[in-house]
């Protein structure tokens, strides 16, 4: 099995059809990238190997971004199974490579500030309980703005963080409505799991903004289908008329969010600003993966 991204990305071109590779080459050249990319040009890509055209996806888009363009590529040219396995082996690379950074001298935990959401004893953890505490009860809870339902999400680890906060500061039952605005929301959803190593990978790829985890949380904790229900008609707190995003589904992302970044004013407005803009123009082809 491939190890590197690279390797993985040529090993998935490599076993479709010349046909398909032509099919593949020709959207590839049309496809719609944002800036500062560029599209690769028909005529660079026309002669090229499976391998040819990997380097030049990764040489126009670097590894990350040619990652997912090539699977959404794949998909738009009907080879699924292989847009499918090549998620998988990429999904299981960068696993593979959190865990090994982990275990690198200078590396990992220390030098990356990443959660230890399993020790709860460590000081680390302590630290962290300290932030929910102070970011959770002093900003979230007692904010009219994000005051809204606490039903339990379906997923053990979100389950148990939310536990935690309502533990901090117990209230009785509220409405899944912020009480001041009277905006509807939308019904709770089931949240996907979120697993150390994701937000390992989101905090490996969110250079510092706090805008781009909140975009990470977001995409990874609602499925794409989901999404392309909200677009236009939902955003994170239901302002112009509009729905507001689930409650336990707003919950867990200040509270993930919050255990990164302060949530200060500025923070919450990038936050529900990063958000907002997913929800107000529909994007194509699934949500990016992580490497």
């Amino acid at each position: 099995m491939p190890e590197t991204i690279t390797d993985i990305l040529i090993h998935a071109l490599e076993n479709i059809s010349k046909e398909s590779l032509k099919n593949f080459k020709r959207k590839l050249s049309s496809f719609n990238v944002q800036s500062p990319f560029k599209q690769i040009p028909s005529s660079t890509l026309d002669d090229q190997s499976a391998k040819e055209v990997v380097d030049s996806i990764v040489r126009y888009y670097t590894t990350s971004n040619g990652a997912n363009i090539t699977w959404q590529v794949l998909e738009e040219i009907n080879e699924c199974q292989v847009s499918e396995d090549l998620k998988k082996n990429i999904l299981r690379a960068s696993e593979k490579r959190v865990k090994v950074e982990e275990k690198t001298p200078g590396k990992g935990l220390a030098d990356n500030k990443l959660r230890d959401r399993t020790n709860r004893k460590s000081s680390r953890t302590h630290s962290r309980q300290h932030q929910r505490q102070k970011y959770g009860k002093e900003n979230l809870l007692d904010s009219e703005e994000f005051s809204h339902s606490q039903t339990e999400p379906t997923q053990p680890r979100n389950a148990r963080r939310l536990l935690e906060m309502n533990n901090a500061k117990k209230k009785g039952p509220r409405s899944s409505t912020p009480r001041h605005l009277g905006r509807q929301c939308q019904p709770d959803i089931q949240l996907v799991d979120l697993t150390d190593t994701d937000i390992k990978l989101m905090v490996k790829n969110h250079e510092g903004k706090v805008e781009n985890f909140a975009r990470f949380v977001f995409q990874h904790l609602v499925s794409f289908d989901i999404y392309q229900n909200w677009v236009k008609n939902t955003n994170f707190d239901g302002s112009r008329g509009k729905f507001a995003l689930p409650g336990n589904l707003r919950d867990t992302i200040v509270m993930e969010v919050g255990s990164e970044f302060p949530l200060n004013k500025k923070n919450k407005k990038k936050m529900k600003n990063s958000i907002n803009e997913l929800l107000r123009k529909q994007r194509c082809g699934g949500w990016p993966i992580l490497i």
